[in-house]
């Protein structure tokens, strides 16, 4: 009952607040988790409003630009394409006859000079130079060297490159109007310079007429004027807009790589600006704002370690208590048995006395050493209960004199020679003379002596020699109690001396023999030990330091 009160008092003071302390501290981790999550979550809507509001501000800067009549970098511009079929006048249709039919450059001049147009001037120059009048043919072409880029042929060709390589010259500010040319003038211009600038520019017309029929599509599905439709691997941003003079609207690519971050198809998605396109904004790890995850869990940890760690204690203390309960249990049925022995033999031979008389004085005197026997191992029982009682309590108390052990070994021997001899054991004494006088406790020397003849007798088992032996080992005086028995395993000999353990159960005893030697032992600076093999028997020995100059 008073284990269940404890565990219940263990249970009410600190395991409940512990378990509650726990499930505050789960619950404190679980809210912060949601709100941090909460706050990720906020944080992710901020972070893509912010990308998709940048790469507009940065493509609607790039369509005014355009619509400005400006090229950017990188940018692919597909313009509508203008009418540039040239009017067929009756003086170029009469020059070309004159020319091709007649075989007559000089009248084919004649028509030409008299049609209006940059046309009509390139084929002037043609025709005079054909009829030989090279000067005029020059003339003609540096005229057109400086007409502008927006007079060309049905190709797209400026009249102007036509001239140029006619005289070998580039166009001034050709460079200019460099990204409004077409893929075909290019490749004239290429043939004029040797600029790096061309060939990229050639490579961007090139991309530019290669998308021109998807951005046509895209124009149809989505309002590129206000959208931005993604195309093509790596993805490209086709838009719209139209120019600030007015006229149809002007379709242009840009590559999505400048204006934001990687596609993904398992990514972000921009909105309804960026029909259909995912890109991969990565998550930012915010730390916590509230009590750290990490410092939270040491305290639970802490709170659970320190819950177990007295769980354990007094499950330990709970389990010595019920052992010492068992071996006290153990040890009040072993003392019952053992003072139940000799007060059975002696009323026992009493009444027999009483019965029979005293006409047989040998059987009377028998049965009388008996009855001291008894009365002495009685004594002696009762003297180990009595001691051991003293020693728990701390009031043992010892009376310290001079004393001879060979005199406490020889009245062992006589009080056990009855009870050897009537179990048929041969005791050998030997004492040596020279040993030395010992401060220390008679009878409880004898006690300690008379224990271990005791417990030799016990577990001798079929073996009936015991040595009793005294003497000086380097300064020490030396008692041994050497038996043949059934020796104890090296595991038990670290045992035997604990209060009421006993090695082998089957043999009776109290258990407390071998603790109430030991405590007598160290009691006069001493120490007890042991040497046992299995099967061979023990030796147990009580070495007691001897008096100073002895």
């Amino acid at each position: 009952m008073r284990h269940h009160r404890r565990i219940g008092l263990f249970l009410a003071t600190v395991v409940v607040p512990c378990l509650v302390l726990v499930a505050l501290g789960l619950r404190i981790v679980l809210q912060d988790r949601e709100l941090a999550e909460k706050r990720a979550a906020e944080e992710r809507v901020r972070q893509v409003d912010q990308v998709r509001k940048d790469a507009l501000s940065r493509l609607a800067e790039i369509r005014l630009r355009v619509a400005a009549g400006q090229h950017p970098a990188g940018v692919v511009i597909v313009a509508p394409v203008k009418s540039r079929t040239q009017v067929r006048d009756t003086e170029i249709e009469q020059g070309e006859r004159a020319e091709f039919i007649g075989n007559d450059p000089a009248q084919a001049a004649e028509h030409y000079r008299r049609a209006p147009g940059p046309y009509a001037r390139l084929l002037l120059a043609r025709a005079l130079h054909k009829s030989g009048n090279l000067a005029g043919a020059e003339t003609e072409w540096r005229t057109l060297l400086n007409a502008p880029f927006d007079a060309a042929d049905e190709h797209g060709v400026p009249f102007a490159l036509y001239a140029a390589d006619r005289l070998k010259t580039l166009p001034p500010r050709v460079f200019e109007q460099l990204e409004l040319l077409p893929a075909t003038a290019l490749y004239l211009l290429k043939s004029l310079t040797g600029d790096p600038r061309v060939p990229e520019r050639i490579a961007w017309a090139e991309r530019a007429e290669a998308v021109a029929p998807e951005l046509a599509a895209l124009a149809a599905r989505y309002p590129l004027e206000q959208v931005w439709a993604p195309f093509g691997d790596p993805p490209w941003l086709a838009g719209a807009v139209r120019p600030l003079q007015g006229g149809a609207a002007i379709l242009l690519a840009v590559p999505a790589s400048e204006v934001l971050p990687p596609p993904d198809a398992g990514g972000v998605e921009l909105g309804s600006a960026f029909p259909g396109l995912r890109v991969h904004i990565p998550k930012q790890v915010n730390p916590p704002a509230g009590v750290s995850h990490a410092l939270l869990y040491s305290a639970l940890s802490l709170v659970l370690a320190v819950t177990l760690f007295g769980g354990y204690l007094l499950w330990r203390d709970v389990r010595r208590e019920l052992a010492v309960a068992q071996m006290r249990s153990q040890f009040v049925s072993s003392v019952t048995h053992e003072l139940k022995t000799p007060l059975t033999a002696i009323r026992m031979f009493a009444e027999t006395l009483r019965l029979r008389g005293s006409a047989d004085h040998r059987m009377h005197g028998e049965y009388l050493d008996t009855i001291v026997h008894e009365s002495e191992r009685l004594s002696r029982l009762v003297d180990n209960v009595l001691d051991f009682s003293k020693i728990e309590r701390g009031r043992k108390v010892y009376h310290f004199e001079p004393l001879s052990l060979g005199d406490v070994i020889a009245a062992a021997a006589q009080t056990m020679q009855y009870p050897l001899a009537q179990s048929g054991f041969r005791l050998a004494v030997e004492a040596d003379s020279g040993v030395p006088t010992v401060r220390a406790d008679k009878d409880a020397m004898e006690q300690a002596v008379l224990n271990l003849l005791t417990n030799a007798m016990k577990y001798s088992g079929s073996a009936r020699d015991i040595a009793l032996r005294l003497h000086r080992d380097n300064g020490h005086a030396l008692i041994e109690v050497e038996d043949h028995g059934v020796g104890i395993a090296p595991a038990e000999q670290t045992r035997i001396f604990e209060q009421f353990y006993r090695a082998d159960q089957s043999v009776p005893g109290a258990g407390l023999g071998l603790t109430l030697v030991e405590h007598i032992a160290r009691a006069h600076g001493g120490e007890v030990g042991v040497r046992s093999v299995p099967g061979e028997g023990s030796t147990f020995s009580i070495r007691i330091p001897v008096e100073t100059g002895a």
